[in-house]
């Protein structure tokens, strides 16, 4: 939340904004005198989600490239985290801090000396990013539902976008589903200050220049692509797990995932979905392929039969946030809650 006008942050509205998502998670606020206030949720326990001095920083954030980050910016890697890292980028490079970064993020930064707020989304929207101004506040979030739960703005719904989905039509990249809170479109940054808003794209797909590429080397340069991709989202503590269907693309992540993971000695765990009546859904005699040809990966099966569809109703399918549902959200979500396990 920040007030341009330098008005004293309301506490109850982050409050609400935070009871939104109370999962164990510890709330982390940091706040300055002129009117600027952040409150993140965290894992229980210590958290580092606030920047220097200069600037007060928010993120939802996986960094791919944290090793080039640290080496471009002379931090070590022991006492800094993603956050750290993306407060540390702003400071060196501004506005154009977004050319540095890769992997999933949704970050609001706000620099104290221009008084000048930023709200940036990763290039391929993997995490969300929404912001509503209320005249006595400019409001961000990573949920619609928790800018209405501020108590700030109403819940009416956006008609447009209701209408544009259910016709299966294109929305503006701007819209959610309430007429008050706007998103922040995938590969894109908003700069907001006290005389305006202006949304800039940094990327968009349809710019990328494609490559040509001939049968004998293009093979080769896939895979050592998918090798880095791979690599770079392999749990850095903890256990990696892999949601491992029999098709090509979970098989060939999973594979690169156990190879990397084999070399330091460590374990690479996947979830199959089973189906003893013979679903269609049951991949496993092509899945187990993979999981008997290596040594390193423990196989951890979910039975579908008794979960789907709408076992687990409302509870996989109530997002105050969004209509949309994925095609499995019974077996999805006891498929995460066994892997938090």
């Amino acid at each position: 939340m920040v007030s341009f006008a330098g008005a004293p942050v309301a506490a109850a509205v982050l409050d609400r904004m935070l009871g939104m998502d109370c999962m164990g998670r510890a709330a982390v606020r940091t706040e300055t005198a002129e009117g600027a206030a952040f409150a993140t949720l965290a894992p229980a326990g210590p958290a580092a989600r606030r920047g220097p001095g200069a600037v007060l920083l928010a993120a939802d954030a996986r960094l791919d490239n944290r090793e080039e980050l640290l080496h471009a910016l002379g931090l070590t890697a022991a006492a800094t985290s993603d956050e750290r890292l993306m407060a540390a980028a702003y400071e060196r490079w501004g506005e154009q801090w977004h050319r540095h970064l890769r992997g999933a993020y949704a970050a609001a930064v706000y620099d104290r000396a221009s008084r000048k707020l930023l709200l940036l989304r990763d290039r391929s929207g993997e995490r969300g990013l929404y912001w509503c101004d209320t005249g006595e506040g400019f409001l961000f979030a990573s949920e619609p539902a928790q800018l209405v739960a501020s108590g700030r703005i109403g819940g009416e719904p956006h008609r447009a976008r209701l209408l544009a989905y259910l016709l299966g039509a294109p929305a503006e990249p701007t819209w959610s589903y309430f007429a008050r809170v706007h998103r922040v479109p995938e590969g894109c940054q908003v700069r907001v200050t006290a005389e305006r808003i202006e949304l800039d794209r940094y990327w968009d797909w349809t710019t990328v220049d494609a490559a040509s590429w001939n049968g004998a080397d293009a093979a080769p340069e896939l895979a050592h692509r998918l090798g880095e991709a791979v690599e770079r989202r392999l749990a850095r503590q903890g256990e990696t797990g892999v949601l491992l269907s029999g098709g090509l693309d979970s098989t060939s992540i999973a594979a690169q995932a156990a190879g990397a993971l084999e070399r330091r000695g460590r374990q690479l765990y996947a979830f199959t979905w089973t189906s003893p009546s013979g679903d269609g859904i049951d991949e496993t005699p092509l899945s187990r392929t993979l999981i008997r040809s290596r040594g390193n990966v423990v196989e951890h099966s979910v039975e579908a039969d008794a979960l789907w569809p709408l076992s687990r109703y409302p509870e996989a399918y109530a997002d105050p946030s969004d209509p949309e549902t994925n095609a499995f959200p019974d077996l999805l979500l006891t498929t995460l809650e066994a892997a938090r396990q």
